[in-house]
C-alpha cells in the first residue's frame, strides 16, 4: 500500500498523517526512518483539497473539522487532548511508543494452534494402544508447530481433548482429558468423563450404552514473554538536534500560534512543563 500522500510513495487518499503534517502537529522535517525521510506538505496538502472541497470548507476548515474528534491508533497522542477536552477528562497518558502497543501485545499474546485426528472407534480398552497411536502422531505435528514459532519449551503447553458420542448419535461432545500427559488414562476414566459432560450439556447419561471416539483433538498453546519496558529516550540522536523548538501549530480553539515543541527523548521522569491553558 502506498500509504499517506506525503510518504512520497505514490499516496493519493489523505489520510490522518497528512492531516496532522499540514496543521504542523507533525515535523515537516520528518522523522521517518530516523530523520533520513521527509515529509511532503505540499503532498499532504493536494491530497486533502478535495474531501475538503465535497464539504464546501477550505483544506485549513477541513482538516481541523477531521482531527479534532479522532483518537487513532498510533497517532493517538495527536488527538488525546482534543478528545478528552470534549469529554470533561482532565489528565491523558501517553505511552512512550503508543504506535507500538497493538504490535507489542500481539507479540505477547497466547499462540494456539489445534491439531486433529479422526479416528472412529470404539472406546474399549482394547483400543487404547490405538489411540495412544494417534496422539502420538499429533504430538509430533504440535512439536514441529512449536519449533516453526520458536516457542521455548517452558512456554509450551499441550491440552488433549477426545470428541466422543454414543454410538448412533449425531453430535459429539469434546471432553477434556484431564491430567494427560502426567497422568495417563484408562478407557473407564474416559467413559466417565464423557457421561458426566453428556449429563451436564443435556441432562442425563444413557450408563452402559456404547461409546465411541470421533476425533482426537490436541490443542498447542505458546507464547512469547515480553520483558517489562522500562522507559528510554528514543532516537537519541535526533533528541540533540530537536530537544526544543518553535514552530507554527494550528489548534482548532486559537488557530495558528507558534507553538513551542519539546522532543520527548529529552523528558526525564517528574519533568513538569507548563502550557497556555487558553
Amino acid at each position: 500500500m502506498p500509504g499517506p500522500a506525503c510518504y512520497g510513495r505514490g499516496g493519493v487518499l489523505p489520510t490522518v498523517s497528512d492531516a496532522n503534517l499540514y496543521l504542523g502537529r507533525l515535523s515537516p522535517d520528518g522523522l521517518l526512518l530516523g530523520g533520513r525521510t521527509r515529509m511532503d506538505v505540499d503532498a499532504a496538502e493536494k491530497a486533502l483539497r478535495g474531501p475538503a472541497e465535497a464539504l464546501g470548507l477550505d483544506v485549513m476548515a477541513a482538516t481541523i473539522r477531521a482531527t479534532s474528534r479522532s483518537c487513532l491508533g498510533g497517532a493517538s497522542a495527536l488527538h488525546a487532548m482534543d478528545v478528552a477536552r470534549a469529554l470533561g477528562i482532565s489528565r491523558v497518558n501517553v505511552p512512550e511508543l503508543p504506535g507500538l502497543l497493538c504490535a507489542q501485545g500481539l507479540i505477547g499474546a497466547e499462540q494456539c494452534e489445534s491439531f486433529v485426528r479422526s479416528v472412529l472407534m470404539p472406546l474399549t480398552d482394547a483400543s487404547l494402544s490405538e489411540l495412544t497411536s494417534h496422539i502420538g502422531a499429533l504430538q509430533t505435528e504440535a512439536d514441529a508447530w512449536f519449533a516453526a514459532d520458536e516457542i521455548a519449551e517452558q512456554h509450551r503447553e499441550l491440552r488433549l481433548a477426545l470428541d466422543m458420542r454414543y454410538v448412533g448419535q449425531n453430535f459429539e461432545l469434546s471432553v477434556p482429558v484431564s491430567g494427560w500427559p502426567a497422568t495417563m488414562f484408562d478407557a473407564e476414566a474416559l467413559r466417565i468423563a464423557f457421561l458426566i459432560a453428556h449429563e451436564h450439556n443435556y441432562g442425563f447419561n444413557s450408563g452402559a450404552a456404547p461409546i465411541e471416539i470421533v476425533n482426537v483433538r490436541l490443542d498447542s498453546f505458546g507464547c512469547h514473554p515480553v520483558a517489562a519496558q522500562t522507559a528510554t529516550p528514543v532516537m537519541l540522536v535526533q533528541a540533540s538536534r530537536l530537544e526544543r523548538s518553535t514552530r507554527l501549530v494550528t489548534f482548532e480553539h486559537v488557530g495558528t500560534v507558534p507553538a513551542t515543541v519539546i522532543w520527548r527523548g529529552s523528558l526525564q521522569p517528574e519533568t513538569s512543563v507548563s502550557t497556555d491553558r487558553r
